[in-house]
């Protein structure tokens, strides 16, 4: 998954096979540039641009979303047959807040990719203000017109602009129900914000109840994990993570402690697979508090003491 929704078995598989008919380029998909005012304004000072040009791959029903010609990383990608699902388990266990969350009534994802998770949250909580911020203006027209992003409206927006500026933005304090953070660039060799300013931001940006769930990708993912794991502890009461998968692990944070009750958590899995179709069963087993990390797949869930 590297800044993404990409599973690294999906994309082993598809290195071994990128010379057949399976995984081809998409010649009939346009590559879609930032416009040259936007890569003035983030050009590096040796006058390269910041801002990568955006690619597609096919691999069977998936259309993958790639920074320039980087085909052995994706930064998202979408089910041709049924759009709006969210088809890879990374991206899946993003959503992992819905167990502590019924009724968000402001959900934000910094850092668009594929505009999958952003699509999700827009189709199955219609009650729900649905924000996405994003710095790349060519991911934006990527999405519309490639990744069938609907146009802003009423309840969804999509802002140009950079998320720790966003974050920072006092109007946004203590608005947010819901934050997924998934900020890469071109190398996705760990997110592009990790700091514990940009993690106290994110915090204060929360409301009282508020979640944030992370994608942490990289080579080195269990430096990566305990880096940005050291600069959440400081904002958020309890971190909790999924099970690492290959390169990938996703981060939950509350900005408050949360009151756990089991059974109603097992209910609550089981109601978000009848109407989602999301393996949310398998979520809670799999969830870990930072403080036993070292244990595999230990049940961080118990009874509250009477």
């Amino acid at each position: 998954m590297c800044h993404s929704e990409m599973s690294s078995d999906l994309f082993r598989e598809r290195s071994a096979m990128s010379s057949t008919s399976d995984f081809t380029g998409e010649p009939s998909l346009p590559r879609i540039r930032p416009p040259a005012n936007a890569l003035a304004e983030l050009a590096r000072p040796d006058g390269s641009a910041t801002l990568p040009v955006i690619t597609y791959s096919r691999y069977g029903d998936l259309i993958l979303m790639h920074f320039n010609s980087r085909w052995d990383i994706g930064q998202g990608c979408m089910q041709i047959s049924d759009p709006d699902w969210i088809a890879l388990d990374i991206a899946q266990q993003m959503m992992g807040w819905m167990l502590f969350n019924e009724r968000p009534a402001h959900i934000v994802q910094l850092g668009l990719g594929a505009a999958t998770l952003t699509k999700f949250c827009y189709r199955h909580f219609p009650d729900a203000r649905v924000t996405a911020v994003e710095l790349n203006p060519a991911v934006v027209d990527a999405c519309q017109a490639v990744f069938q992003l609907p146009a802003d409206n009423q309840r969804l927006s999509v802002i140009l602009m950079d998320a720790l500026d966003f974050v920072s933005n006092s109007s946004n304090t203590g608005q947010i129900d819901v934050l997924q953070v998934d900020l890469y660039e071109e190398s996705a060799d760990g997110p592009a914000l990790d700091t514990a300013e940009f993690y106290a931001a994110c915090a204060q940006c929360l409301a009282p109840q508020g979640i944030m769930t992370v994608n942490l990708c990289g080579v080195s993912i269990d430096d990566i994990r305990q880096r940005n794991l050291d600069a959440m502890r400081d904002s958020f009461e309890t971190i909790l993570f999924f099970r690492t998968c290959g390169s990938n692990v996703v981060a939950i944070a509350f900005k408050s402690a949360p009151i756990v009750d089991v059974e109603a958590l097992a209910e609550r899995a089981l109601c978000i697979e009848r109407c989602t179709r999301l393996p949310a069963g398998t979520w809670l087993p799999d969830m870990m508090p930072a403080c036993v990390e070292q244990e595999p797949r230990r049940n961080v869930f118990t009874a509250p003491a009477t």
